[in-house]
């Protein structure tokens, strides 16, 4: 849960940066959930691309958008040009933007791609006091 642990590390070490992303997005949890929606909305779109683009699709839009749905692509640039616009504001406070969507986003990938939710839910057990509703959150995502 690298996401997760990227941000409980803010906590403990960078008090400071913490409250600042606190702030600017209401919660770190908030924070979180909109990144990690950002991702699963990204990887319902691109869910019928080709296989050989399933690793690095960050690295390759371009590429994946000439083989996705024609009726998805809008909405594709849209949930990427949002993701970009979290990253600009999570580098108003100091941290590197897209380093905290890509740890967000590899939690989306073990959590729903690669269906490691006993992973997660046991680290929730241990580490998500700063998160109370997440489990439920993750649990209700199609």
């Amino acid at each position: 849960m690298r996401g997760l642990e990227y941000l409980n590390g803010l906590i403990d070490t960078e008090e400071d940066v913490a409250v600042a992303l606190g702030r600017h997005f209401g919660s770190l949890e908030s924070l979180y959930m909109s990144v990690f929606g950002l991702h699963h909305e990204i990887y319902k779109l691109t869910r019928k691309v080709p296989e050989r683009y399933t690793l690095g699709r960050d690295k390759f839009h371009h590429v994946v958008v000439g083989e996705m749905p024609p009726q998805n692509i809008a909405a594709f640039r849209v949930a990427l040009a949002e993701l970009k616009r979290l990253e600009e504001r999570i580098e108003e406070c100091r941290v590197f933007g897209c380093e905290v969507t890509e740890e967000i986003g590899k939690d989306f990938d073990d959590i729903k791609v690669h269906k490691k939710k006993k992973d997660f839910l046991r680290y929730m057990d241990r580490h998500g006091r700063h998160f109370p509703n997440l489990v439920a959150w993750v649990a209700n995502l199609k």
